[in-house]
């Protein structure tokens, strides 16, 4: 007695229309509906937590910036793009040699340098094969070069390409100064096979350019720092 009738149209509803059956709420959850209901909980966290992670890897994989910013010129001309970036930087000159001269872990820290590698069988002259992604910018970073290498020790490194991506890149590394901080400058002269967009500016290049120089001289400030 008191109980519901249980319904008996077709359409669910009880045959006697004098009383009203409430649906039956369960009171616990099948397996598959708490797998659900902790997947879709994970899923939320991860739409929640994922962009914080992510800063937090950019913000060790970048590093610290430099104590003063690099300076940079640029030109663009009929004999090509010419660019002069110098920074002072925290390191020893032994230490920055080595940064500059580890060709076969350039790319591990240099942005869009996918491939960087020697190529030059020991004690011949030195070559170096290099790689890059810079898309639009491959006439700063070329998508493909092979460069011979002139180290001058201690304090000038000096390339031009024998082949690759590029009709003509020349230019050389300088260090001055032999303890912290050592004025470290590039300067370089680059013939792309095709020329850069008309409008292109300069300090669009010259932005470019700083993030890649300054990208070696972290790390060379990172090595610098660990030898403490």
């Amino acid at each position: 007695m008191g109980r519901d009738a249980p319904p008996c149209s077709p359409d669910g509803m009880p045959c006697n229309p004098g009383k009203i059956t409430l649906p039956r709420i369960p009171l616990r959850c099948t397996c598959a509906e708490r797998s659900r209901s902790i997947r879709a909980t994970q899923a939320d966290a991860a739409r929640w937590v994922w962009p914080f992670v992510t800063l937090i890897a950019c913000l060790f994989l970048t590093g610290a910036a430099l104590a003063e910013p690099a300076s940079v010129r640029a030109r663009i001309g009929l004999s090509g793009v010419q660019i002069e970036p110098s920074a002072p930087v925290q390191a020893d000159r032994a230490t920055l040699w080595a940064t500059l001269t580890d060709y076969d872990r350039l790319a591990e820290f240099v942005p869009n340098l996918v491939v960087s590698r020697v190529v030059s069988a020991p004690g011949q002259p030195k070559r170096v094969e290099q790689r890059g992604d810079a898309g639009m910018l491959s006439f700063i970073l070329p998508e493909h070069v092979v460069l011979a290498m002139e180290e001058l020790p201690p304090g000038v490194i000096r390339f031009r390409a024998i082949s690759g991506s590029v009709l003509a890149m020349s230019g050389e590394w300088r260090l001055e100064g032999e303890t912290r901080p050592v004025r470290l400058s590039y300067r370089a002269r680059l013939m792309p096979r095709v020329p850069p967009p008309p409008l292109l500016s300069e300090g669009f290049i010259e932005d470019e350019v700083r993030q890649r120089f300054e990208s070696v001289a972290q790390e060379a400030e990172r090595r610098a720092g660990n030898r403490r």
